[in-house]
């Protein structure tokens, strides 16, 4: 019985020896998911440790969201730099170098590159969508609020790196497209992928998501309170202090390292959002008084009956 025992022994190492070696030839033959793989269990680690010594200091384990909710914040406030930085790289090469002035743009002939560019800028998405990352292109904020009631918030980390080319491509090329969809699931993604490296429990997904939101909101329009009242309402639905509190922190984490990036790069004392009015314009608006008020109303009307008439076109001729 005991050279029984020995023989199941050896077969049982034997066989954990061959599982590991196996487990390493398929590692090495993708070297990114065995950097994931790693990456994820060093983050584990970290999460778990960091959450017993919180524990002992009677934080408990939604003080770990607090670190995480900064470290999306730092992330999402540099890759919205990134962006918006890139935006202004194509929408310079394309219109405002020697060769594509405004003299030249809107002159003659060189009108014609006002529509050239555009439909370029979108067959370049088109074949990026299609051909490198072989994703479908969503609907920007509706995806978003659709994984946090589908899947908690989970989305594929690749949608980042894909929506700041593809994205900054439309916009930098003159397409008729906004900052504010494609820098939501910037934030989303980014923020998932943090999740999934440090394992964050499936209950905890939807807090970092609102945090990625907030912080993308924040960092490139330059609307920290912003940020937070569009996630909590729009994506979260959830006004609770639970969820409150890392979301504001994220959103201020991302505004303070955008601000920082560019007092770097561009040497701005402060740094204006992408759509910032002029001073001088904002100047001759003058004062706000109880006679607009009735103005704002009408207007409020004529933009809620427009809004809901561009959706069900948009999703008509989509059909």
């Amino acid at each position: 019985s005991s050279c029984l025992r020995d023989f199941k022994s050896s077969g049982s190492h034997f066989s954990r020896e061959a599982s590991q070696v196996h487990a390493g030839v398929r590692l090495s033959r993708y070297p990114v998911r065995a950097m994931r793989i790693s990456l994820s269990a060093a983050g584990g680690r970290l999460r778990f440790l960091s959450t017993r010594l919180l524990k002992r200091l009677g934080l408990g384990e939604d003080g770990f969201l607090l670190f995480l909710a900064v470290l999306i914040g730092a992330i999402t406030g540099a890759a919205a730099g990134g962006f918006h930085e890139l935006i202004n790289l194509i929408r310079d090469w394309l219109y405002n170098n020697e060769h594509t002035g405004n003299a030249f743009l809107y002159d003659g002939w060189g009108m014609i590159f006002l529509v050239l560019f555009p439909a370029l800028g979108g067959l370049a998405v088109g074949v990026i969508s299609r051909f490198v990352f072989r994703e479908r292109e969503g609907h920007g904020v509706v995806d978003v609020v659709e994984s946090v009631v589908r899947s908690s918030g989970f989305q594929k980390p690749s949608i980042a790196i894909e929506k700041i080319l593809t994205s900054a491509l439309t916009i930098g090329t003159g397409g008729s497209a906004g900052a504010e969809g494609p820098i939501v699931q910037i934030g989303a993604a980014i923020s998932s992928w943090v999740g999934q490296i440090f394992r964050v429990a499936r209950s905890k997904m939807p807090v970092l998501t609102g945090c990625g939101c907030a912080a993308g909101i924040s960092a490139i329009f330059n609307a920290p309170f912003g940020g937070v009242l569009f996630t909590l309402e729009v994506i979260l639905q959830d006004f609770s202090i639970r969820s409150f509190t890392p979301v504001v922190l994220a959103s201020v984490i991302a505004q303070v390292t955008v601000q920082a990036m560019f007092q770097v790069i561009h040497h701005q004392t402060e740094y204006r959002a992408i759509f910032a009015m002029p001073a001088r314009e904002a100047m001759a608006l003058g004062t706000l008084n109880w006679s607009q008020v009735g103005n704002f109303i009408f207007l409020g009307v004529i933009c809620g009956v427009l809004g809901a008439v561009f959706t069900r076109l948009m999703y008509w001729t989509e059909h």
